[in-house]
């Protein structure tokens, strides 16, 4: 195979009222338009309250098919948050993957450390950034 998809229909297709073409919407551009025009724009249930249970509990959530890495988080304030999971300095994962519980989120490339509602709390070596 080429990279296309091989699809098998079964049953009496002649009396279809209509068909649709599967091998025309099963495209990579296909794909990154139900991408944009869907994914990016639905509500999408990832975890549940019992998921992050105490102060300071997370979740990592990774979304390959919207390219990126979510973590949860429920704050000292009982409010659940849902955060790229990223360093705004450099784009490193604060959390590999998993769950857990913590007082802080900080990233291990230079030592950043965000508040559990998101706030920016510390920069190491600030006078040089």
């Amino acid at each position: 195979m080429d990279g296309e998809t091989i699809t098998s229909f079964r049953g009496d297709l002649a009396n279809l009222p209509t068909r649709i073409d599967m091998r025309s919407i099963l495209t990579p551009a296909h794909f990154e338009q139900e991408r944009e025009r869907i994914c990016r724009r639905s509500w999408l249930p990832l975890i549940h309250t019992e998921d992050v249970p105490t102060k300071g509990s997370y979740f990592v959530y990774d979304l390959p098919t919207l390219k990126t890495s979510l973590l949860i988080v429920l704050g000292n304030d009982d409010k659940i948050r849902a955060f790229h999971n990223i360093c705004r300095h450099r784009g490193n994962k604060l959390i590999r993957e998993g769950t857990g519980c913590t007082r802080a989120l900080s990233c291990n490339f230079h030592g950043w450390t965000f508040d559990l509602d998101g706030a920016l709390k510390l920069v190491t070596d600030e006078q040089q950034f």
